[in-house]
């Protein structure tokens, strides 16, 4: 749900397929990937969760969460 932290993504869910969104600012990951559905969080490191989205095989998006 919108608010959660990477720590708690991670324990309801797994860890992610893959991860994103890191600079050399920011090194920890605001995007973790499980399959299609990508989640996004805001930066720092103790950021929540933002957004939750996915795309098709046509590339056609959705926002799952926001």
């Amino acid at each position: 749900r919108i608010g959660m932290t990477r720590d708690e993504v991670v324990a309801a869910i797994g860890e992610p397929d893959d991860t994103g969104g890191t600079s050399r600012k920011h090194r920890t990951p605001s995007i973790f990937k499980y399959g299609h559905i990508e989640l996004y969080f805001e930066q720092p490191e103790d950021g929540t969760l933002t957004m939750a989205y996915t795309e098709d095989d046509d590339g056609n998006g959705e926002v799952l969460l926001q």
